[in-house]
């Protein structure tokens, strides 16, 4: 399984009892600036790699989801770990927003 759907596929496999009104999940990241994926393996090393890329950026996304379908999101960059530098806001990552509503299906 690739990577990049490893929080999916375990979410996918999660279900709330109806008492359950919202959930919120926290994910991290290895982010490389443009053009730097072309130089990635296409294999298990991929993670070994990207993180020991010197130009690499760790980021922190939480998804947090209602039964209703409203959401809010976080991100935020390791290197700027600081209450200001946190961006807030619904919908910043609609996958991972997806796959912690469909918990709720």
């Amino acid at each position: 399984m690739p990577v990049s759907d490893q929080p999916q596929v375990l979410l996918a496999t999660l279900a709330w009892p109806v008492e359950v009104v919202g959930a919120a999940v926290v994910v991290e990241r290895i982010v490389l600036p443009q053009g730097a994926e072309s130089d990635l393996p296409d294999d298990e090393s991929v993670v070994a790699v990207a993180a020991n890329h010197p130009q690499r950026h760790d980021v922190r996304m939480v998804s947090a989801v209602l039964r209703t379908g409203a959401n809010v999101n976080a991100m935020r960059f390791k290197a700027h770990d600081d209450d200001g530098s946190v961006a807030i806001a619904p919908d910043l990552v609609p996958q991972l927003n997806a796959a912690m509503l469909a918990t709720f299906a």
